[in-house]
């Protein structure tokens, strides 16, 4: 007995079709959408890791610029007061050299007497030895003599005096030093300050 087809292959055969076209299309499309949300959730968290990465760049160059800014003012800073500084000591160096260039004046010669007087009241009784600038032994030998005669008083040339004089006592446990370059190194802070503040305002 033959078989017998009822309705419209054709028309089935649409209908199948497009039942799966239409399933396919929606695949497609759900596929589609999953894989630009998984674009974008890449790239969303791509941008997220370059963003934190430029922030850790940028506050790494901050801080490296931050430092090298703290070096350069401290180098500045030590600079400029190493400037100052030598500017003063050729301050202070050219104001000694005018101070033992006038050695000839009166004032020394007073400073001289002073200073003697002074030395030799603070020695014991006994032997004496004054030590002075060879420039200043004729001098002091004058003042000596003249001023503060006293039977053992030697006076000795010290070139490492320059001005002004050191006595000592025989034993050499009394020492007094009314040297000149005593006389500035007591004032020296001083005069250092006052330099600073008519070169410097400060």
């Amino acid at each position: 007995m033959g078989g017998r087809l009822f309705g419209d292959p054709k028309s089935l055969a649409n209908r199948i079709v497009d039942k799966e076209f239409d399933r396919v299309t929606s695949n497609i499309e759900e596929a589609y959408s999953t894989s630009l949300q998984i674009l974008r959730d890449a790239y969303n968290k791509a941008l997220r890791r370059l963003e934190d990465e430029l922030k850790e760049k940028l506050t790494n160059l901050r801080e490296r610029v931050a430092s090298e800014r703290a070096t350069l003012e401290l180098n500045l800073r030590h600079r400029v007061a190493i400037e100052k500084s030598t500017a003063i000591d050729s301050v202070l160096r050219d104001a000694v050299s005018v101070l033992l260039s006038e050695k000839s004046g009166e004032w020394y010669k007073n400073y001289l007497e002073s200073a003697i007087g002074r030395a030799l009241s603070e020695m014991p009784h006994g032997d004496v030895k004054v030590r002075v600038s060879p420039d200043d032994k004729s001098i002091v030998e004058e003042i000596i003599s003249s001023k503060y005669p006293r039977p053992g008083i030697q006076v000795v040339e010290d070139p490492m005096i320059r001005g002004g004089v050191i006595a000592e006592s025989a034993d050499g446990l009394t020492r007094s030093d009314y040297s000149l370059d005593l006389v500035i190194r007591s004032v020296e802070s001083a005069l250092r300050a006052k330099a600073s503040r008519e070169l410097f305002g400060e």
